[in-house]
């Protein structure tokens, strides 16, 4: 009996917690990786800005650069979401037939022969 089973976890539950751990690692990435961008648009918008207030560079709008930022940020963290989070379920479907399959296989091998022979 593993360590799970005697916590009271059944095979299925675990399975669960699994699948739920790794949808939620995929929502941590995608909100990481978009407020990373998101603050590195703002920051560009700000020296754009310094730039032209120091008559050193053309007057730019917030639209101009959050607008494409925006975009470029759901696009790219989507991305490093949906790996993030399908790499690992796609690991743990993976897993849990190989494992399925070694206690197919143990339980088989411990199974008592079928095959008796009447004297």
């Amino acid at each position: 009996m593993s360590w799970l089973e005697r916590a009271g976890f059944r095979r299925a539950r675990t399975f669960a917690l699994v699948v739920a751990g790794w949808l939620l690692a995929g929502a941590l990435v995608w909100n990481y990786v978009f407020d990373t961008m998101i603050v590195s648009a703002g920051r560009e918008y700000v020296y754009h800005q310094q730039l032209y207030e120091r008559k050193r560079g053309p007057a730019v709008t917030i639209e101009q650069i959050m607008g494409p930022a925006q975009v470029a940020a759901v696009r790219t963290a989507t991305g490093s979401g949906l790996a993030v989070a399908g790499t690992g379920l796609a690991l743990s479907v993976f897993v849990a037939a190989r494992l399925a399959g070694r206690r197919r296989d143990r339980a088989a091998a411990s199974a008592p022969s079928a095959t008796v022979v009447p004297r």
